[in-house]
């Protein structure tokens, strides 16, 4: 039972992921993924401009467009203008 809870879980967290890249691309607001990693951070800044079944792709700031696949993500959330932009 307890593995079925964790494989519900998630596939919940999974959906949510979802639905905010859903979101974000539709209001075409810049965000900030974090990606589970080791040893050392990755993350990218940038504009969703697609989705797909097992990813989306990201226009980096820096990097360009690049994919980006649902279970690399650990975080994603809204990216605030920084001063300088």
């Amino acid at each position: 039972m307890f593995q079925l809870d964790m494989i519900m879980m998630e596939q919940n967290s999974l959906n949510i992921l979802k639905e905010k890249v859903k979101y974000f691309k539709l209001k075409g607001t810049l965000v900030h993924v974090d990606l589970f990693s080791n040893p050392k951070p990755r993350f990218y800044n940038g504009i969703i401009i697609d989705i797909a079944e097992d990813m989306f792709i990201l226009d980096d700031r820096m990097l360009g467009e690049l994919p980006v696949f649902w279970g690399e993500v650990e975080t994603l959330e809204p990216k605030l203008e920084d001063k300088d932009d």
